[in-house]
Formats: C-alpha cells, sequence, structure tokens
C-alpha cells in the first residue's frame, strides 16, 4: 500500500464509522477498495471500534514506526559537515558567486 496522507485515513474511518459501504469510500475518495479495507484493518488493529465510539483519535490514524536504524548525527556532526561546505583548504569562507 503506498502511502496516503493522515486526512485520507480520518476520512476513510469516518465514513465507515457512519455506515458507509467500503466499495462506495473507495469510489468517493478514488482509492483502491484494497487500501479502504487496509486502513479499516490497522485502525482496528489500534483499537478502533465505530459500533462503540464514532470518534476517529490519532492513534488510529498515525504513520507506523519505520523498520531500520535511525540516523545518527550530533550538533558537533551536523556542524562540522556545514563548516567543511562553507570553507575552503585554507579556511576562509567559499563565495557565493559562480
Amino acid at each position: 500500500m503506498g502511502f496516503h496522507p493522515v486526512e485520507i485515513r480520518i476520512q476513510v474511518l469516518t465514513l465507515t464509522a457512519w455506515g458507509i459501504p467500503t466499495k462506495e469510500i473507495a469510489v468517493f475518495l478514488e482509492l483502491p477498495l484494497r487500501t479502504v479495507h487496509d486502513i479499516i484493518s490497522r485502525a482496528k488493529a489500534r483499537g478502533f471500534d465505530p459500533v462503540q465510539h464514532k470518534r476517529v483519535k490519532m492513534e488510529f490514524v498515525e504513520d507506523a514506526k519505520r523498520s531500520g536504524r535511525p540516523k545518527e548525527k550530533t550538533k558537533e556532526v551536523q556542524n562540522a559537515v556545514v563548516q567543511s561546505v562553507t570553507t575552503d583548504q585554507a579556511g576562509s569562507e567559499k563565495s557565493s558567486e559562480i
């Protein structure tokens, strides 16, 4: 499933809570039916229950945590990169002119 903005996911869940069939939701929002089902399934796994509460909480539609190691860049490393880009070998500031 490709990325869909939080606003679209909220619309899918709101329409679901009000009893609109998933096929109609897919047509209204111009989404594949599979995507609508995936959004609803993920929200239900996070606690969404349209029968008990029609309110859509942000925790139902938030982006999932990405896998993989997060990038590590300390302030010192970031400053060193900026310094190396903005100064020449002699330590003088680089000209922005071409």
